[in-house]
């Protein structure tokens, strides 16, 4: 008989307007539902992984393929500016077509790896207007300054149906220097000896999926405690009706009694605003 996992729903989306994308004198970051994310750090405006545009026939699904638990809090054509779009790799659900195309009038620029830079000139973005980036390098977009951390997410090697497989230098996790400070994207991967060495972080978005090629959640908090007290936002779970996925099946439950300083975790909402700000205190030590 087939096991049917429990899923755990994201909470409702909170719509997103113009006010998000208008200049402001903060950071505010964004969850969009499963991997994607907007960050406007005083007025730069940053998508990553964005998958919020619909099946053209059944505005209930997701583009991604999947029926929605909680639907995205704003669609491509409501957007009418961003600074980049970065990719962190070129799976279905974080470089959606549609979408991709569907931003296109923002003005941005399209970021990524090589193999993610392939993807988008086959989804209709012009070369142009794509940047690719190796693992390790730096560039700037506004005021904030990205470095492209590794990530190892070779799930195809174990499928014989395909051919190929991601490499190590096809995948890559984001790690943002803004002026209010320093937030990192892992993207999907296994746990890396270099992700233990990461410094100074002041926001990971946090994926306790256990896909065994993702973190997996003892790896994930694991990560988390090593980088504590790094502030944890949940993503990349709880959007689709997909309950045989286990990458989009993430419980926060199972990161109970595990955390150092477990008020660092923030269950947010798609939509709903978290605004970055210094530590003005160090945390209190565990006892």
């Amino acid at each position: 008989m087939k096991t049917v996992r429990k899923q755990v729903s994201a909470p409702a989306t909170q719509p997103m307007g113009p006010e998000a994308f208008a200049d402001r004198k903060d950071t505010a970051l964004y969850w969009l539902g499963s991997g994607g994310i907007l960050i406007n750090t005083r007025g730069t405006l940053l998508m990553i992984d964005p998958v919020i545009g619909r099946d053209a026939k059944d505005p209930e699904l997701s583009e991604a393929g999947y029926r929605f638990l909680v639907p995205p809090p704003i669609a491509p054509e409501e957007i009418l500016k961003l600074d980049a779009v970065l990719y962190t790799h070129a799976d279905y659900d974080h470089l959606a077509p549609g979408s991709a195309r569907g931003l296109l009038p923002t003005g941005a620029t399209y970021h990524g790896t090589d193999f993610t830079a392939k993807t988008l000139e086959k989804s209709g973005i012009d070369s142009s207007r794509i940047l690719v980036h190796k693992i390790g390098e730096l560039f700037s977009v506004g005021e904030v300054r990205i470095t492209l951390t590794r990530a190892s997410h070779s799930w195809q090697k174990d499928r014989p149906e395909f051919d190929w497989c991601y490499g190590p230098e096809d995948c890559c996790g984001f790690l943002l220097d803004t002026p209010d400070g320093r937030i990192w994207i892992p993207g999907d991967s296994i746990l890396l000896k270099e992700h233990l060495q990461m410094q100074q972080v002041d926001l990971m978005f946090f994926d306790l999926s256990t896909d065994p090629y993702h973190f997996g959640p003892e790896a994930a908090i694991r990560l988390a405690n090593e980088l504590c007290p790094a502030e944890l936002l949940l993503y990349h779970y709880g959007t689709y009706d997909a309950p045989d996925k286990p990458a989009f099946n993430a419980d926060p439950a199972s990161a109970d009694g595990k955390l150092k300083h477990p008020e660092r975790l923030h269950i947010l909402a798609p939509g709903e605003p978290y605004l970055l700000r210094k530590r003005e205190k160090e945390l209190s030590p565990i006892s």
